[in-house]
């Protein structure tokens, strides 16, 4: 009887602790434009570009993807021409307090939906409940005889601690 007894608490206690896998569910949320974003389109030398979150709110401490993709229309003109590469670079900074630059590292994602640039990140917590975070970006643009062009913008977002 004590056997089935500990049998039953250890296998209680072994499933209370299971918990929904928060990196898929994260990874499958369609990526859109933050209500707090200062743009989510933006006009570049390239074409038109698209910053976007697989979040509806940013929270410190909790992992996030931020996905830089270009317009649709866009990819049927000579810029995106199959000879170009594009390549995508970035850092995030606090624009209400500064807390140091926070690297972004990009990687090119294709599929039959969307075509970009996506990358995981994080924001620390600071003691202000709400933050303003500045996200800068550089796309390069690489010619099939490696001309190399660059174009930098920023946007502006809102963190908060809950």
């Amino acid at each position: 009887m004590l056997y089935k007894t500990l049998f039953v608490a250890f296998f209680l206690a072994s499933i209370a602790g299971c918990d929904a896998d928060k990196k898929s569910q994260q990874a499958s949320q369609p990526f859109k434009c933050l209500t707090s974003q200062s743009t989510c389109e933006v006009n570049t030398t390239f074409g038109t570009m698209f910053v976007k979150f697989n979040v509806d709110k940013v929270l410190t401490e909790l992992p996030f993807n931020v996905r830089v993709e270009f317009k649709k229309d866009h990819l049927s003109r000579n810029n995106s021409r199959p000879e170009n590469s594009y390549s995508v670079a970035g850092y995030m900074e606090g624009k209400t307090m500064f807390m140091g630059k926070i690297p972004l590292f990009f990687n090119e994602t294709v599929n039959s939906k969307h075509n970009g640039f996506v990358a995981q990140t994080m924001l620390g917590s600071c003691s202000a409940d709400n933050m303003t975070w500045r996200l800068w970006l550089t796309v390069e643009k690489t010619s099939a005889n490696d001309d190399k062009q660059q174009t930098s913008f920023f946007i502006d977002f809102q963190s908060s601690r809950f």
